[in-house]
């Protein structure tokens, strides 16, 4: 029987966390205090292949503090270079470039690396499909 991830962390949390309205705390901050993780919003199940064309993707930030980055399948259907705020919840902003090759990359299901924007800092941001 396939659970969802929604499903599998209310298990493994006992319901702790509110999934797709609050994000579930971590440890790791770069500012010394707890990183946010971005919960499930969407009740895929967990044994489901990723498939960005039809779900779109998401950046998973290393050192987060409330960052935030969602690509819609449209972009990932229409490759030009973009560039996204990933500011999200922080005190302050940054942004990542994706390239069409790097669109190429998300369209076959395979995830892509980049780094973000510095300011005091930059993040490693992982963009894998949803």
């Amino acid at each position: 029987m396939a659970i969802t991830r929604a499903q599998f962390l209310r298990r493994v949390l006992g319901g702790a966390a509110t999934i797709g309205l609050a994000p579930v705390i971590a440890c790791g901050g770069d500012d010394g205090g707890p990183a946010a993780i971005d919960a499930p919003t969407v009740d895929t199940p967990v044994d489901a292949p990723p498939d960005c064309a039809a779900n779109g993707a998401r950046g998973l930030i290393a050192l987060n503090h409330g960052h935030t980055l969602m690509v819609a399948s449209a972009d990932i259907a229409d490759p030009a270079a973009r560039t996204y705020d990933i500011t999200g919840e922080a005190t302050h902003g940054h942004t990542v470039m994706l390239t069409a090759a790097d669109f190429a990359e998300l369209a076959a299901n395979r995830p892509v690396t980049v780094t973000s924007s510095a300011v005091g800092h930059s993040h490693v941001v992982t963009v894998t499909c949803g």
